[in-house]
C-alpha cells in the first residue's frame, strides 16, 4: 500500500501550516521527515490522520483518495498515528490499554507480541500506563498503535526526551518493524536516529518539501542541510 500526497494544503485555525506539500510514502519502507521546529512535520502527520479540516491538494492511499474521510475510517483503512504527546490513558493498565485499541484491528496484532516486541512491556501489563517511565510510556503508545494492525505507522517525535539506551531499544524495535514490511513515515528531531532507519529523506520548510532523496545522498547534501537543518 501506497501514500501519495500532492500539493497539500492545511490550517491551524487561521494559520496556514502545510503549502503545496507532496510526498510519497512507499510499501514496507520508512521515510524521515525532517526540518526545523515550526517546519510544518507534524501538520502533515495530523492531515494524513484527518486530525486538521481539508484543504486544498489529495491524499492518496492504497489507491484510495482519503483526503476527506474521517478519523477512525482512516484508522480502520490501515493508517495510525503515534503523537508525540503520546496521549496513554494513565489510569489504566497497559493490557487494558492495548486491547481498547485492538478493538479496530484485524487481529494481526496482540498484547503478547507487543510485549515480545517491548520486553519492558510484557513485565508490566497490569501497571498503569501512569505509572511507567517516559520510554515505557513510548513503548506503550507505540504498541497501542500497532494492536490496530496498521500497515503505515505515523511516528511524531519518538525519541523525544529519552536517554540513550531506550533511544536504541525503540531503533531496534522499528528496525524489526521495517523488516516484517510495515511502513513507516518518521518525523524526527534526531537525524542521525532517523536517517539510520531511512529509505528515503524529505526535508521540510515552512510546510512545503523542498529536497527528498536517498540517505546517502542526504549526507552529501551539505548545503541543504545546512540552510533547513542548521547541520
Amino acid at each position: 500500500m501506497t501514500l501519495e500526497i500532492r500539493d497539500l494544503t492545511a490550517f491551524h485555525g487561521k494559520v496556514q501550516a502545510l503549502h503545496g506539500l507532496s510526498l510519497r510514502v512507499e510499501p514496507a519502507q520508512v521515510h524521515a521527515l525532517l526540518g526545523r521546529n515550526g517546519a510544518g512535520k507534524s501538520a502533515v502527520l495530523g492531515r494524513i490522520m484527518g486530525l486538521l479540516p481539508a484543504a486544498q491538494g489529495r491524499i492518496g492511499w492504497d489507491g484510495q483518495d482519503i483526503t476527506h474521510w474521517p478519523t477512525p475510517r482512516i484508522a480502520r483503512a490501515g493508517i495510525a498515528l503515534v503523537p508525540e504527546a503520546r496521549e496513554v490513558f494513565a489510569s489504566l493498565t497497559v493490557r487494558e490499554n492495548l486491547m481498547l485499541a485492538g478493538r479496530i484491528g484485524r487481529g494481526d496484532w496482540t498484547a503478547r507480541r507487543v510485549g515480545a516486541l517491548f520486553p519492558n512491556l510484557a513485565a508490566r501489563m497490569g501497571t498503569p500506563a501512569g505509572m511507567l517511565s517516559g520510554g515505557e510510556q513510548q513503548m506503550l503508545a507505540i504498541g497501542r498503535a500497532l494492536m490496530t494492525s496498521p500497515r503505515l505507522l505515523l511516528l511524531d517525535e519518538p525519541t523525544e526526551g529519552l536517554a540513550a539506551p531506550m533511544v536504541a531499544v525503540l531503533q531496534s524495535a522499528l528496525a524489526s518493524l521495517k523488516a516484517e514490511g510495515l511502513a513507516i513515515l518518521l518525523v524526527e528531531q534526531n537525524t542521525r536516529f532517523a536517517v539510520a532507519l531511512a529509505d528515503q529523506v524529505t526535508l521540510i520548510s515552512r510546510g512545503a518539501a523542498v529536497w527528498t532523496g536517498t540517505p546517502a545522498a542526504f549526507a552529501g547534501a551539505q548545503a541543504e542541510r545546512a540552510r533547513y537543518l542548521g547541520a
